[in-house]
């Protein structure tokens, strides 16, 4: 099945944004500058696209309650305008634009946790720039966010995941960073929605997308990346301090973009599926450890 959305669709979420309690989908189309929202019914189908506008290239889409109206809304990485669009939903599947917050330049990812405990949804947002860097938007509980705050890391941060890297029940950030260093970055947080300083860690070529998950069954968080030059995918186990062993890499096939993280053989070990651009193929590789 195939359902349309509109010219160079290019990341999505999963949500109940109508509240029917079947998932459905807001898909951003970077060159039509708009989200695409497809309601679920409830059978793998779909009901016809509804549109709303976004800022300038949306390339990243993320969903969350944002005003506290327990309705989920959608913040949208827009990499033409570095913004990211705060969309408020009604519940009933519609959506209104709150605002456009600048992020920085070359917007290219957004992502939602609590990183301050105060029961808000914030925002960490990845601005793929030479001097690369990440966003914190802090949330105010009802729609709107505090001032940004500024963080660095390596060239051109391209995606992010959040997890606990030191045991410290504080979030931190793992960025992966391509072009011209090709390392994770890790900054460690401090429960306020402040971060340490980056500590970097090498990966393979062109790292494009990073997912969390305890390869080696030790209890601490281990982090897979994509490499989409080098047709690897890099797995560097954590040591639970917020170090990270260095790497080891596993062939996939050719250019892979994405990466999930599941249990694909039923023995209770995370294993990875890889989507590859070139060949149009998922990798499936049966974790070993």
């Amino acid at each position: 099945m195939a359902f349309a959305t509109e010219i160079g669709s290019r990341s999505l979420a999963s949500d109940d944004f109508n509240g029917d309690g079947f998932e459905d989908l807001a898909v951003v189309n970077q060159d039509s500058s708009t989200v695409s929202i497809l309601l679920g019914i409830g059978t793998g189908s779909f009901q016809t696209q509804v549109e709303f506008s976004t800022g300038d290239a949306p390339y990243s889409v993320a969903s969350a309650d944002f005003n506290g109206d327990n309705n989920i809304d959608l913040a949208i990485a827009n990499s033409g305008d570095g913004t990211v669009s705060i969309l408020l939903g009604d519940g009933t599947g519609n959506f209104n634009q709150l605002a456009q917050i600048t992020s920085g330049g070359g917007t290219h990812f957004v992502t939602t946790s609590d990183l301050n405990s105060d029961g808000y949804a914030d925002l960490v947002v990845a601005n793929h720039i030479l001097s690369g860097t990440v966003s914190i938007f802090l949330s105010n509980g009802n729609g709107t966010f505090q001032t940004r705050k500024t963080f660095s890391t390596d060239r051109y941060p391209t995606a992010i995941v959040i997890g606990d890297f030191n045991g410290d029940s504080k979030k931190d950030l793992a960025v992966v960073n391509k072009y011209t260093n090709d390392t994770v970055s890790i900054l460690l947080g401090n429960g306020s929605g402040d971060f340490a300083s980056q500590t970097t860690f090498a990966t393979a070529s062109y790292g494009y997308s990073i997912a969390i998950g305890d390869f080696n069954g030790d209890s601490n968080e281990d982090l897979a990346v994509t490499n989409s030059n080098s047709n690897q995918v890099s797995v560097l186990l954590g040591y639970g301090n917020g170090a990270f062993q260095t790497q080891k890499t596993y062939a996939t096939g050719a250019n892979p973009f994405a990466v999930a993280v599941g249990d694909f053989n039923g023995d209770s070990r995370p294993d990875l599926a890889v989507a590859n651009y070139n060949d149009d193929t998922v990798s499936i590789l049966l974790n070993i450890y």
